[in-house]
């Protein structure tokens, strides 16, 4: 499935669609592993429920994290990892505190979330 993606210089997009989400997913050259293949066919058979669990599991824990008040979560990613995947949004509210990225990191083959990456 990677043939299907653009091929920049250093690395590989394509934007995958749903009926709620419409998601570039990216892999950088130098985390192209034996799992690649693996990762963007469960993403694309599996988007909504990839994006949904992200997006329940950011509103589960983000108190926890100290950013309850961003509920604006936009123009998701998914970066393609050597051994798992990390889903990120922007965030307007979270700017003026550095916190404009939010991103979930998931490990494979447990397919489970490791925790929130908070940044800007």
């Amino acid at each position: 499935m990677l043939k299907l993606f653009t091929e920049f210089e250093d690395k590989y997009e394509k934007e995958f669609e749903s009926d709620t989400f419409q998601v570039l997913v990216s892999v950088d050259k130098a985390n192209v592993s034996d799992l690649t293949e693996i990762l963007i066919k469960h993403i694309s058979t599996n988007l909504e429920k990839v994006m949904a669990d992200a997006v329940r599991y950011f509103d589960g824990n983000k108190e926890s994290y100290e950013v309850g008040y961003i509920d604006d979560l936009s123009d998701p990613q998914i970066i393609l990892g050597a051994d798992g995947y990390s889903v990120y949004w922007c965030s307007e509210k979270g700017e003026e505190q550095g916190e404009a990225v939010i991103g979930i990191d998931y490990s494979w083959p447990q397919n489970m979330a490791q925790g929130i990456i908070i940044g800007d």
